[in-house]
């Protein structure tokens, strides 16, 4: 655990570095640059031990590092995506070491975050924070084929925003090549021009209340039909994930009603308020089934870029500072519950 305190330290002790005094274009990117860094190094030097699905995806590499057909491998395991395969098979050209393959993995995670995060945040601490506390994080050890997935749409964004629909709509299909539950982001270029008010709160809030008191009936016919490939074993394992449902909403309906003129007419902020509250949606299918709650974290990323338009938002400007404090407090103390029993909790180096 004392590893994952020190990247905390780390980054926040650049952040104040390099952030607090006359923020320029080149101290955030260098501090975005030093952050993502230090995030892969400490993925790359850690135990084949850490992270649950590790030993499955590196067994996969050497086998497919060997020359083994990928032709032949897909028909054994059916549920690997040809996308991962073939991206295997690339990186087994210039390396068979299993180091280098979680290295490449993780950079392959964390550069197009860490450039959407550069290129859209209002308070790129805070967006890293945020990245690195509420869940994301913790399950790029583990969930290496939907991470890299969830990194590719989430750099589409910037294809959202220019209304290059074409290429949001390769990028999508790029990543679902990796992890099929990517396609549930196609929903994300309309729901980028959908506006919705103070005034339309609590039609939302009927329409949630709703569609958690059907969400067995919703899950049977849409998620377990759309990702049937993941097979029902995992589909209906039950994950107690109500904290995450109410926490999604809650900063939905935070940003709902903190919004200014002048943010009501950024599209980011509301893009970004539409896909948490679509993530918050996808979650209520999460106590039903665990590939219902990984799909919704294609949304949820999302957070890392609308907390710091939450405080951007706040009328008082002596006031936002003390709101980001919170913030990031609350997200120290969230990632610490939540990691202290996981499978990454025992970090170690893979020389251990």
């Amino acid at each position: 655990m004392e590893q994952y305190i020190y990247l905390f330290l780390f980054i926040t002790i650049l952040g104040g570095l390099t952030l607090t005094i006359r923020p320029t274009k080149k101290k955030k990117i260098f501090f975005v640059f030093f952050s993502i860094l230090s995030v892969i190094l400490l993925q790359s030097l850690r135990k084949w031990t850490v992270g649950t699905d590790v030993v499955a995806y590196l067994y996969f590499f050497e086998r497919l590092s060997r020359g083994e057909s990928i032709i032949d491998f897909a028909s054994e395991f059916s549920s690997l995506e040809m996308g991962f395969l073939y991206y295997n098979k690339l990186i087994a050209v210039f390396t068979k070491d299993p180091q280098i393959y979680l290295t490449i993995i993780s950079a392959t995670i964390f550069i197009p975050i860490g450039y959407v995060i550069y290129k859209n945040s209002k308070n790129i601490f805070v967006s890293l924070i945020a990245l690195l506390s509420l869940i994301i994080f913790n399950f790029t050890f583990t969930g290496l084929r939907q991470s890299i997935a969830i990194a590719i749409v989430f750099l589409s964004f910037e294809y959202i925003k220019k209304q290059k629909w074409l290429y949001f709509l390769l990028l999508v299909l790029f990543a679902s090549s990796f992890h099929t539950s990517a396609l549930v982001f196609l929903a994300a270029y309309p729901l980028y021009f959908l506006v919705l008010r103070k005034k339309h709160y609590f039609i939302v809030l009927i329409l949630f209340i709703g569609a958690f008191l059907v969400r067995e009936t919703l899950l049977k016919s849409f998620v377990l039909v759309a990702f049937d490939k993941y097979g029902n074993s995992e589909l209906m394992v039950a994950t107690d994930s109500y904290t995450m449902l109410l926490f999604m909403f809650f900063i939905y309906t935070v940003a709902v009603f903190v919004k200014n003129k002048q943010s009501k007419s950024s599209l980011t902020f509301n893009a970004a308020t539409n896909y948490i509250l679509m993530a918050a949606f996808i979650q209520i299918a999460a106590s039903e089934s665990q590939v219902a709650m990984r799909a919704g974290y294609y949304y949820f990323i999302f957070v890392t870029l609308l907390l710091p338009d939450i405080i951007s938002a706040v009328k008082i400007k002596k006031s936002r500072n003390s709101i980001a404090f919170i913030i990031v407090v609350a997200c120290f103390t969230f990632y610490y519950i939540t990691t202290i029993n996981s499978s990454i909790n025992l970090y170690m180096f893979y020389w251990e």
